[in-house]
């Protein structure tokens, strides 16, 4: 199987492809600002601004709830903030 047929068959699993692809998205946007060597700290910032910057890009009534062991969660239970 070439990498790129394997990519592929990893994409087509992926369950929650928006959520995901905004995550790397932020993450490469990250990286390509500041680039490379800094701490973990830095990143850590770096991500947290740029995740509120999705945040409000993104359409405020979107809304994702899951199910843990039978009992239904909202999107909000992982929030810190």
């Amino acid at each position: 199987m070439t990498i790129f047929r394997r990519i592929a068959q990893i994409m087509a699993d992926i369950i929650l492809k928006e959520e995901s692809y905004k995550i790397v998205g932020a993450c490469m946007e990250v990286h390509k600002e500041l680039g490379m060597g800094f701490k973990e700290a830095v990143y850590k910032d770096a991500l947290e601004l740029e995740f509120d910057a999705v945040k409000s890009r993104s359409d405020a009534k979107s809304h994702i709830s899951y199910d843990i062991k039978e009992k239904s969660c909202p999107e909000n239970i992982l929030r810190t903030s």
